[in-house]
């Protein structure tokens, strides 16, 4: 929630959007990364050396695991995927059981 507090203060302040600008994206993101973020806030703490070696650790994938900044967008990256295909094979399969209950419905009703 902070996060999202923070960004909407760069887009405002910053970047001049509008507030049902900023409103709109809010909303948008909240869908969006709020999964993720759970996720991916978790675990250690950052620290300044992280993000001293983040380009270096961005060339390896053992830099990756090593960098907690970089692990953090790995949990987010991933989770995020997850979450979508999770969207999208439950939507498939709400849409294929409300297809097969309008088919009996139309059935018992004769047409």
């Amino acid at each position: 929630r902070n996060c999202i507090t923070k960004m909407k203060r760069v887009l405002t302040e910053e970047l001049g959007w509008t507030e049902a600008e900023d409103e709109q994206i809010s909303k948008e993101v909240e869908k969006t990364i709020g999964d993720a973020v759970a996720f991916g806030l978790q675990g250690e703490p950052m620290k300044v050396e992280d993000m001293e070696k983040l380009q270096n650790d961005s060339a390896s994938v053992k830099g990756f695991y090593r960098n907690r900044i970089l692990r953090i967008l790995l949990i987010f990256f991933f989770s995020s995927i997850g979450s979508s295909i999770g969207t999208f094979a439950g939507g498939a399969s709400i849409i294929a059981i409300i297809s097969n209950l309008m088919g009996e419905i139309a059935k018992s009703l004769g047409l």
